[in-house]
C-alpha cells in the first residue's frame, strides 16, 4: 500500500472521567478521556507515540437524545519514510490515517414510544462527523448519517442513508487513503441495513 507503515501499538494507557448532572430538563453526562501509547515501528525499530484527548457530552430529555464529542489525536510515528500517516487495520484490510487531526461528532436522536402492530422501539437519528486533518495538503473526511432503528417482532433492524466525503466506507472513495491524505474528495452515498434476529 502506498505510504504504508508497519507499526505495533503497545503499552496503552487509557483514562476516563465523567460526571452526571442535570441541566434544566436534560439528564446529562460531561466527561473527558485520554489515551497514550507507544508506536513501535518494526522496520526502523524506533518508537514513537500516540496521544489523544477527548471531551464529550451526553444528554437525554424525554424522547430526545444528544451526543457530542471532540477529540484531538497526535501521533508521532518513526516510519522509515513518511511520518504523516500511520497504517491501521480492520476487516482484514489496512488503510492510512493522518497522524495529526481533530475529530468532531454530533448525534441527535428521537425515541417514538409505544407499539405499532409488530413494530416497537422506534428511534430516529441523525449524525455528523468531521475528521479535520492538521496537514493543510490533506482532504478532510466527513460523514452524515440519517437513520432509523426498530424492532419487528424478534428482529432488530437499522436502516441508514450515509453521505460521506473522503470516507473509506462510503461509495467509491479510496479505502486505503481516505482517512490519510484523502480519497476522491467527492460526496458519495450509500444505503446501509443491519438486521439482527433475537431468540
Amino acid at each position: 500500500m502506498a505510504d504504508g507503515s508497519n507499526n505495533q501499538e503497545r503499552n496503552i494507557l487509557v483514562g476516563r472521567l465523567a460526571r452526571n448532572l442535570k441541566l434544566g430538563n436534560w439528564q446529562s453526562e460531561l466527561g473527558a478521556s485520554v489515551l497514550t501509547s507507544e508506536l513501535e515501528n518494526r522496520d526502523t525499530h524506533d518508537s514513537g507515540r500516540r496521544n489523544a484527548v477527548a471531551v464529550h457530552y451526553l444528554g437525554k430529555n424525554g424522547p430526545w437524545g444528544v451526543q457530542l464529542q471532540a477529540t484531538r489525536q497526535d501521533m508521532t510515528p518513526r516510519n522509515p519514510g513518511n511520518d504523516q500517516y500511520v497504517t491501521f487495520g480492520s476487516y482484514d484490510a489496512t488503510f492510512n490515517v493522518a497522524a495529526k487531526g481533530d475529530l468532531y461528532v454530533t448525534d441527535l436522536s428521537y425515541d417514538i414510544a409505544g407499539n405499532y402492530g409488530w413494530f416497537s422501539g422506534i428511534k430516529l437519528y441523525g449524525n455528523y462527523s468531521l475528521f479535520d486533518k492538521r496537514d493543510s495538503a490533506f482532504h478532510d473526511s466527513q460523514r452524515f448519517i440519517l437513520g432509523t432503528s426498530f424492532s419487528l417482532k424478534d428482529l432488530w433492524i437499522a436502516v441508514e442513508w450515509l453521505h460521506g466525503k473522503n470516507d473509506p466506507y462510503i461509495g467509491g472513495s479510496s479505502f486505503t487513503q481516505s482517512l490519510g491524505a484523502g480519497g476522491s474528495n467527492q460526496w458519495e452515498n450509500q444505503l446501509y441495513t443491519n438486521i439482527g434476529y433475537y431468540f
